[in-house]
């Protein structure tokens, strides 16, 4: 049975599902196939970042047998305060904080650190198990970097599943010319090192065929897109469907709306404008915003156009009811 050595910082409970499910669907399936996972992630008690429990229900998915190993961040149990600590204690937890605020104006949010231990845990694991690939999704980028340092150190595959692009996103495209340098030679090194490179989109297929064309030549590049699980709407199968026609509803499920990001600016542009040209619309349209969806920053435009009378910002919710939401 083939076994795989998957690092990921994201990994349910942590996080939006967006940011796993493509990981926990993936090994769902492979271990049906047969296949073995070794999964290195982060530790929801003591984590890079703070981030919600918000696919924790996902971890009901995710199939017995798969090993799951949680590796605390560095720094992250810092306490600064003297309560019952003793002396040393109280010291050394100064000294972990003065630490801490230097790393985060350096480098702030940064998963190097926590990173530097899971390449540790990762090179015992190799020793310890008969691993056959190493398969890292992206982003965050430094799954990509610590699985492509672990792959060279032992001369294992590397599989990089890129969800989104690396170089050309929107994250790279706000960093300084320091950083895009930086960004534009890990892509490269780890994109030639790699066995194979994953690829979401046909959009994003095009753009990494036509930046590295040598490697494409050698079928470097697989495009395999985001898909549905059938299996979460056996509920719904033979269940009578009648429409509610008293409004049309338009539903997002998007997670993260914000202008530097996934700006949906020109969407409520474009609903301002057909409400005025017909002002009969605003008693039958209704805009439905489900998960975290929108940032502040919308706050003005909502209300200058009047679109917030009819939005709904349902908030995050679980994914049996998003499925029932969108079965309405």
């Amino acid at each position: 049975m083939p076994k795989s050595l998957v690092i990921s910082r994201h990994f349910p409970p942590l996080g939006s599902v967006g940011s796993s499910i493509r990981l926990v669907k993936i090994i769902k399936y492979l271990t049906q196939a047969n296949w073995n996972f070794i999964v290195l992630t982060q530790d929801p008690a003591r984590s890079v970042t703070h981030e919600e429990e918000l696919s924790k229900f996902m971890e009901d998915e995710i199939p017995l047998g798969t090993q799951v190993i949680r590796i605390t961040a560095p720094f992250s149990d810092v306490v600064s305060q003297k309560n019952n600590e003793n002396e040393t204690d109280y010291h050394i937890n100064k000294m972990k904080s003065l630490i801490k605020s230097l790393l985060d104006k350096v480098m702030p949010q940064s998963s190097l650190w926590w990173g530097v231990r899971v390449l540790m845990q990762g090179r015992k694991v190799i020793i310890q198990e008969n691993v056959d690939i190493i398969y890292t999704p992206s982003p965050v980028f430094m799954n990509a970097f610590i699985g492509y340092l672990i792959a060279l150190f032992f001369h294992k595959p590397l599989f990089l599943d890129l969800k989104d692009d690396w170089v050309g996103s929107a994250i790279y495209n706000n960093k300084k010319i320091i950083g895009k340098l930086v960004d534009r030679l890990f892509e490269s090194v780890i994109i030639h090192n790699a066995e194979k490179v994953i690829i979401v989109t046909e959009h994003s297929y095009n753009t990494y065929k036509q930046r590295y064309p040598k490697l494409a030549l050698i079928n470097k590049f697989e495009l395999i897109p985001n898909g549905c699980d059938l299996d979460e709407y056996s509920s719904l199968r033979g269940r009578a469907h009648e429409i509610d026609r008293t409004r049309f509803r338009i539903i997002s499920a998007a997670w993260g709306y914000q202008k530097d990001y996934r700006d949906i600016t020109p969407f409520f542009l474009g609903l301002s404008k057909f409400l005025k040209r017909f002002p009969e619309a605003w008693e039958k349209i209704e805009v439905v915003l489900l998960g975290n969806s929108l940032s502040t920053e919308y706050d003005e435009l909502l209300d200058q156009t009047g679109i917030r009378k009819i939005t709904k910002l349902v908030g995050s919710l679980h994914r049996e009811l998003m499925i029932e939401t969108l079965w309405t």
